[in-house]
């Protein structure tokens, strides 16, 4: 049975189609749905102003995300200096997008990114999945991300290289290019929403992952405080399916 089981997973293995062909799928799917998202925009209950700010780096850098940004299919933005402050005028209506320089926008990135703060009043924040490109165009190492986790942000476990928030919860927030964990944290304070879009909107280059910070300390315990854990796998004599663990 055992050997049944894995010449199944090989099957699959072998079949399943690579991550370039998903990433095509993906795209051929987005260029499909252009149109009609743009269109959307019309029924939209709110409209919210964007701006758009890239981090410190090299010229080669911020030119390589400012080419990404210029050719966003979202209507009506702009993009600022770093270290951008919102004016008295600009809160609730506005969202501010943050940018790691070096990193490469889906054309519909900025699109993708908005829509949560035109449905949803309580929104304050937002954050995608990203992947890994390389010199020659080529995706890979891809990053899903949960859906908002606080326990995790805290722990440094989410670092988003593109991330939006609402221009009204950026008084007194953490610098992004520190910590996008800390910055998603300071506009979630009082119980407002952070919304995950789960949609690969951001091409970090080869060999940039972020490292997390810890926002948070873990907790120093006593010994006699810490608890014992039990750990039960019921899957005796199955390799194939704890291999997966």
């Amino acid at each position: 049975k055992g050997a049944e089981f894995r010449f199944a997973r090989l099957f699959d293995d072998i079949t399943a189609p690579s991550n370039q062909e998903w990433c095509a799928a993906r795209e051929r799917e987005g260029a499909a749905a252009r149109a009609s998202l743009l269109a959307e925009i019309e029924t939209w209950p709110r409209r919210p102003k964007v701006v758009i700010e890239i981090g410190d780096g090299s010229a080669s850098a911020v030119q390589n995300t400012r080419a990404s940004v210029d050719a966003q299919s979202l209507p009506d933005f702009r993009v600022v200096a770093a270290g951008w402050v919102p004016s008295a005028s600009e809160g609730i209506d506005t969202v501010w997008m943050w940018v790691a320089a070096g990193v490469r926008l889906d054309c519909d990135a900025a699109l993708h990114m908005v829509r949560p703060f035109a449905f949803d009043p309580n929104a304050a924040a937002a954050y995608c999945d990203e992947d890994e490109l390389d010199r020659r165009g080529r995706r890979s190492r891809p990053i899903f991300r949960t859906a908002w986790s606080r326990a995790l942000a805290e722990d440094g476990g989410l670092t988003p290289m593109f991330v939006a928030i609402r221009a009204d919860r950026l008084a007194g927030a953490p610098d992004a290019s520190d910590s996008t964990d800390a910055l998603l944290l300071h506009a979630a304070n009082e119980g407002a929403a952070v919304a995950h879009v789960p949609r690969v909107l951001a091409h970090r280059p080869s060999g940039a992952v972020r490292r997390g910070t810890r926002v948070r300390p873990a907790p120093a315990l006593e010994p006699s405080d810490r608890p014992e854990i039990s750990v039960v796998i019921p899957s005796r004599d199955r390799a194939d399916l704890l291999s997966e663990c």
